[in-house]
């Protein structure tokens, strides 16, 4: 079974499925130039779990051009589901080490485009995400502010990219699902969302001429279904 399929079921179970769910590789049609046909071919291989079939082509393509965003978020996504699908302890330090190496990397890398500012939020969440699953809430915390505020600052700077407000909205939303008392602790960190600020974003992204529209229609579905279960009965 694909693995978006995996997560899409199960989905509605519990909300860490639905983590997993929305931020699983996101679909090789919605690429810009970094994903070449190799990186297309890279991405079939992880939602597919063949990990190491993706894991050559990523490695090939970063020998040829090492500042592709997409090959980097792609092998840290290839990182981040090995994590969260075996949490075995043994592999743990080598794999975050990868992911702060690559989130180094893109850092690093002089081009002010679009999806290197999205592949940074990204690759931090992911971060935040492992960290998360082996029970370091402290540091999963501050990683995952760091990514909102880049997704926030995404927004501004590239308002039309609709992937980022696809998940930043969704993060929003699970924000304003925080009860009262902690959503003031939230705020004074910088991350303030709402349920209707979240829901906003994501219909946005319910665009004719968006890719991601499916998944967009399906999130704001399951998160409805999160936020207030009686809704759809």
């Amino acid at each position: 079974m694909r693995l978006h399929t995996y997560l899409k079921r199960m989905a509605f179970a519990h909300p860490f499925f639905l983590l997993l769910y929305i931020f699983s590789p996101i679909p090789a049609e919605a690429a810009a130039s970094p994903y070449n046909l190799a990186m297309r071919h890279a991405y079939a291989a992880t939602i597919t779990l063949r990990i190491p079939e993706g894991r050559r082509l990523v490695q090939q393509q970063l020998l040829k051009d090492p500042a592709n965003a997409a090959a980097l978020l792609i092998a840290n996504q290839q990182d981040f589901l090995t994590w969260a699908i075996q949490q075995n302890p043994e592999v743990y330090d080598g794999i975050i080490a990868r992911q702060e190496n690559r989130f180094w990397q893109l850092g690093r890398l002089k081009e002010n485009s679009v999806w290197v500012s999205f592949a940074l939020a990204e690759v931090r969440l992911q971060i935040a995400l492992s960290k998360l699953i082996q029970g370091n809430k402290l540091g999963a915390a501050w990683d995952l502010r760091q990514a909102y505020l880049q997704y926030t600052a995404n927004a501004r700077q590239f308002p039309e990219f609709l992937p980022n407000r696809k998940t930043l909205g969704a993060l929003q939303v699970l924000i304003g699902s925080v009860p009262d008392s902690y959503r003031v602790l939230l705020n004074i960190i910088g991350m303030q969302g709402s349920i209707e600020t979240g829901m906003a974003n994501l219909k946005s992204a319910d665009a004719p001429g968006n890719p991601f529209r499916e998944e967009a229609q399906l999130l704001l579905a399951l998160l409805q279904h999160l936020v207030d279960p009686e809704v759809n009965g």
